[in-house]
């Protein structure tokens, strides 16, 4: 989806970024073309003790985008980062329809260990499931 489909407003965009710098676990990269931005990856790792040795990872890039390799390039220097930072393993959630991500996943080492079935209820209504995907690092 174009991020203007999900219910997010400029505001609530610029209160996540804000978030995210101020964070000493998280870390979010911003994507740029000709100084365009394109949309953003980012790490948040968990506070409590146990699970430490997780971090989640997010992206989203406006559609456009997709397909250019800039989605592939921003979650590698992620996954670098976070073996710099000894994190265990990267955890992310997909719609189970996205093929396109879920094939860059896989290339990328992820593996699905599970389904949310409802994970998403958009406007209309409808639901959409998930994969819960996981790279050992």
């Amino acid at each position: 989806k174009e991020p203007e489909e999900i219910d997010l407003t400029l505001d609530d965009e610029r209160k996540f970024i804000h978030n995210q710098n101020e964070s000493k676990q998280n870390i979010m990269l911003l994507g740029f073309v000709d100084g365009e931005y394109v949309g953003n990856c980012s790490l948040m790792g968990m506070e409590q003790g146990r699970y430490h040795h997780r971090v989640s990872l997010g992206i989203a890039l406006y559609q456009k985008y997709t397909g250019c390799g800039i989605g592939k390039a921003m979650i590698g220097k992620l996954i670098e980062i976070a073996r710099e930072h000894q994190f265990e393993q990267i955890e992310l959630e997909v719609v189970a329809d996205n093929q396109r991500a879920i094939a860059l996943y896989k290339k990328m080492g992820f593996e699905i260990f599970g389904t949310f079935p409802n994970n998403m209820k958009y406007k209309d209504g409808t639901y959409a499931d998930a994969y819960w995907m996981m790279k050992r690092l």
